[in-house]
């Protein structure tokens, strides 16, 4: 071993060496300065009590001869010139450590490490092994990894945009993450960043089987994994495609800068002042939304709804049919769907009102009442309200309807083939053409209203209050099956519910 009691500076016109061979150790107590002309050769483990280690400058690069670990006590290291070598650099050091150009460049490092204390300045860095900055890290260059990981323990700050690339391993943010700029990190394990503290400047591109990014403001990703956990303290803006599941949370509102496609299960959670949009040309299989004030959901195929809280309303278009578990809306709820898919909402929904447009049959169960804004389906229309049914706007269903509530009043139904109704109370249905009802029961009044033609009935009619029948043709009432309580009559007065 070597020992300098004193500020030692070494100077060569030709190459500099500081090496300790075979685990000896080059010490001083008060620092050391190496310069050459040409490169300065470092090796073995060398260290300093309390002064500063200067290796190399803009015009000599540092070459590792073997492994080398750096030790500034109290003070800093500063490798002044590139660093390159494949053997492994450790770098520990109380002050305001540097890397003033980039390491592993020309000759990849076999790995790369700093101490828990201090500081350190890193322009770029390039190994084939593991990267771990224990300490407070800044980065101005790409960082990659080969073969290894890359790990920021104490946080870590980067003034313009911030690379980082671990083809074979895994990449964790354990501290404060702060970036300028763009952010783009790519692994083959998986990429870590969830210290709420962290902010990041502009989009965040990840690739990894499995990703978690947190921030305490806003987080834009672009987003390509297997499984994704995404948590803002703002908002948050998602592109991108994910093969599993993907699950956000943000603060504020939840919207997209391109297609998204996941493969599994997609949760989104805002607060119940934030809306949710997602009017790009997705690809959902399930998708669910635990909170939020107003929801937008465009699909370009079929859609499964999982279980959802919506304070306000609901707007889903899908390519093809839309299904769902229970629904609470506190608004309109919204569905159009392509071709001739089909809507079926028989879990136990609470949507406090419903428009569709569906090229297939309507299914619907609500748990409370209902109202119907207004509908179009080209297939049959099936409709259960614990209570109170009732339309404001036209409802138009080229096949069959089935009404069951606890009291139902209808009145711009439009149905061209037969209607079923069941009402634990009051029912009146009006049709805007001839009303062919397939069967029917009331344990209150029935009335039944055709405003273009014909009133028939093709099963039993069971009224236990008045029954009164109306038409606006000169045709007459046609009952075909029969019907027990008032006696069917020609028009009358309609009633009042």
């Amino acid at each position: 071993s070597s020992s300098f009691s004193g500020s030692t500076a070494i100077s060569s016109s030709g190459a500099g060496y500081l090496s300790a061979p075979l685990g000896n150790l080059v010490s001083c107590s008060t620092g050391v300065t190496v310069s050459s002309a040409s490169v300065v050769r470092v090796s073995g483990a060398i260290s300093s009590t309390n002064g500063s280690i200067t290796l190399g400058d803009g015009d000599a690069p540092v070459i590792l001869e073997g492994d080398t670990a750096i030790a500034s006590g109290t003070a800093a290291t500063v490798l002044g010139g590139t660093v390159d070598g494949a053997f492994s650099l450790t770098i520990a050091g109380s002050g305001a450590n540097q890397i003033v150009s980039q390491a592993g460049a020309v000759i990849p490092l076999a790995a790369f490490a700093t101490g828990a204390t201090g500081t350190i300045s890193v322009s770029g860095s390039i190994s084939t092994g593991n990267i771990v900055l224990g300490n407070l890290a800044t980065v101005s260059g790409a960082i990659s990894s080969s073969q290894g990981g890359f790990t920021a323990k104490a946080g870590l700050s980067a003034p313009n945009d911030l690379r980082i690339n671990s083809p074979a391993g895994a990449i964790v943010l354990e501290g404060k993450v702060a970036v300028a700029g763009r952010a783009a990190f790519t692994a083959g394990v998986s990429v870590t960043a969830n210290n709420t503290a962290t902010q990041f400047g502009d989009v965040v591109t990840v690739t990894a089987p499995a990703v978690t990014l947190a921030a305490g403001g806003s987080i834009s990703a672009e987003l390509m994994a297997t499984n994704a956990t995404i948590s803002a303290g703002s908002n948050a803006i998602l592109a991108g495609g994910i093969s599993g599941n993907l699950d956000v949370t943000a603060s504020g509102a939840i919207n997209q800068s391109g297609p998204l496609s996941v493969g599994q299960r997609a949760v989104f959670s805002a607060r119940s002042t934030d809306d949710i949009r997602l009017d790009d040309a997705n690809n959902f299989q399930i998708l669910a939304v635990t909170k939020a004030r107003n929801v937008v959901v465009r699909d370009t195929n079929a859609i499964t709804l999982g279980a959802s809280f919506i304070a306000g309303s609901l707007s889903v278009s899908a390519g093809g049919a839309i299904s769902a578990d229970a629904l609470k809306v506190g608004g309109l709820a919204s569905f159009t769907t392509g071709g001739t898919g089909s809507l079926s909402l028989v879990a136990a929904n609470d949507l406090a009102s419903l428009e569709f447009s569906v090229g297939g049959d309507v299914t619907i169960r609500d748990v409370n009442a209902l109202q119907l804004v207004g509908g179009a389906t080209s297939g049959n229309l099936d409709v259960e309200s614990a209570g109170w049914l009732s339309d404001s706007g036209p409802v138009t269903v080229a096949g069959n309807a089935s009404l069951v509530a606890g009291s139902m009043k209808l009145a711009n139904f439009a149905v061209a083939g037969a209607v079923g109704i069941n009402s634990k109370g009051q029912a009146l249905v009006q049709n805007a053409t001839s009303l062919t009802v397939s069967s029917a029961s009331a344990l209150g009044d029935l009335e039944l209203v055709a405003t273009t033609g014909n009133i028939s009935n093709q099963g039993p009619v069971t009224v236990s209050g008045n029954a009164r029948l109306a038409t606006r043709s000169p045709s007459l009432i046609q009952p075909s099956g029969p019907a027990t309580a008032t006696p069917l009559a020609a028009a009358k007065p309609p009633l009042a519910f």
